[in-house]
């Protein structure tokens, strides 16, 4: 299931173990520069559904110029102000 919109770093125990419930918990290393995805189809006992992805813990991210620390509404990249972020470029 990650594999569609990140690598697979981690998997809560309570999923595998199926203690968790309706809830899958992962962690997942994405690429900040490709747009997030929403949701996922899966499939379980034969039948596809939908699920709604939620992110905890993202990063601000300038998708104007690449830069961790900042969105675009606050981007300086067309002005003089120096980032002193880490950029992906």
């Amino acid at each position: 299931m990650a594999l569609v919109f990140g690598t697979l770093i981690k998997i809560d125990v309570r999923m595998v173990n199926r203690k968790m419930g309706q809830f899958a918990r992962l962690l997942v290393e994405i690429d900040m520069k490709q747009e997030l995805v929403e949701k996922i189809m899966y499939k379980r006992v034969g039948i596809c559904s939908f699920a709604t992805v939620l992110f905890k813990c993202l990063p601000a991210f300038c998708h104007e110029c690449g830069i961790v620390g900042h969105d675009v509404a606050d981007c300086t990249a067309s002005g003089s102000k120096t980032h002193s972020h880490r950029s992906f470029s």
